[in-house]
């Protein structure tokens, strides 16, 4: 995302706000689906918690760099 809103030009808050939403792990969604389809439901419930842990830094690191 932060590639993109460099190619697109695009600053100020809005540029900051996609930047974090980029960041922002997907990971629940993906177990969401996996549980209401029963399709890898074992490695979506281990992947969950590691991606909530990690963006704890990522999230943490892109708001330095986007405020910063």
């Amino acid at each position: 995302m932060f590639f993109l809103v460099l190619a697109f030009g695009i600053k100020g808050d809005f540029g900051r706000e996609l930047i974090l939403t980029g960041a922002v792990p997907s990971a629940t969604v993906v177990s969401m689906f996996a549980v209401k389809y029963r399709l890898y439901t074992e490695r979506m419930s281990a992947t969950t918690p590691t991606s909530t842990l990690l963006s704890v830094v990522t999230i943490g690191l892109t708001i330095a760099l986007v405020t910063g």
